[in-house]
Formats: structure tokens, sequence, C-alpha cells
């Protein structure tokens, strides 16, 4: 049995001037002035916000041959309105000799929207990108310090 955890933290610092020319053409090539597009034509962008995360990871051997890992991590995004997200993930491991075992393993990643998106306040609505995933696969211990895995995303 093993548990491992960790936290990590980072600060985002974006700073930007933003400048359109006085008109843009739309996709039909129609002239338009900047000013219909509710817009500024010129704007700074200075801003500061932090993202953490704290994961935990359980390592059980439920027999000789069977090994579970249980774990998840938790998200936070300080730069848009919602700001938690929890990721469960399981894996399970069958040894069918010392060397060679079959692998199931899935869990829910998260990942924030890009900081280019984030800066501008009409988009702390903004969610974080979602992904739900499964691989099922084997792996063979070719040395004690060497594995080879193949896998295939469910």
């Amino acid at each position: 049995m093993g548990l491992r955890s960790g936290v990590s933290t980072k600060t985002l610092l974006y700073d930007n001037d933003i400048a359109f020319a006085d008109s843009i053409y739309d996709r039909n090539g129609n002239r338009l002035s900047i000013d219909r597009l509710g817009v500024a034509q010129f704007s700074s962008v200075d801003k500061t916000a932090q993202k953490f995360a704290a994961y935990a990871e359980l390592d059980l051997s439920l027999s000789r041959r069977i090994e579970l890992n249980l774990g998840g991590r938790l998200d936070h995004y300080g730069f848009i309105n919602k700001k938690n997200y929890l990721s469960p993930r399981l894996a399970l491991q069958f040894k069918l000799n010392p060397r060679l075992s079959m692998k199931l393993s899935g869990g829910t990643y998260y990942q924030s929207p890009s900081y280019v998106w984030v800066n501008n306040a009409f988009n702390s609505g903004l969610t974080a990108l979602r992904n739900n995933m499964g691989v099922l696969g084997w792996d063979y211990l070719l040395q004690d310090d060497l594995r080879f895995f193949c896998g295939d995303l469910l």
C-alpha cells in the first residue's frame, strides 16, 4: 500500500496592449467601422490571477496479482466564475506473470481555458475543458528499470 500527494500553485501575470485598425472587414468583405463592434479601438490589460491544484493517490494490493490505484485531483482557477473542479481517477492492474500485466484505467481530466480568453472580463463565464478518458492496455517489464507499454483509448 502506498499514498502519494502533492500541491501546486501558479500565478498568471497577463500584460497585453490591444489595438484594432479603424475599420475591419466581415467574412463577406463588407467594411465595418470599429465603433460598430462595441469594442474600444485601444485597450490595455494588466491582470494577475491564481491557479492551484492538489492531488492524492492510493495504491492497494488486492491480491498477489491484482493492484488498484484510486486517486483524485482538485483544480482551482481564480480567473473564471466556476473556480473548482474535482477529477476522480481509477486504475486496475492484473499481473499475468511477474513481467506481463494487463491494465485498465480511467478518469476525468480538466484544463483551464486559454489565458488569451480569460483576460477579458466578458469571458469570465467560460468553464474548464473536460475530458473523460479510459485506457486499456498491457505492459511488459523488459528489465527492472525498462517497461514497454501498449494501450488504446476507450
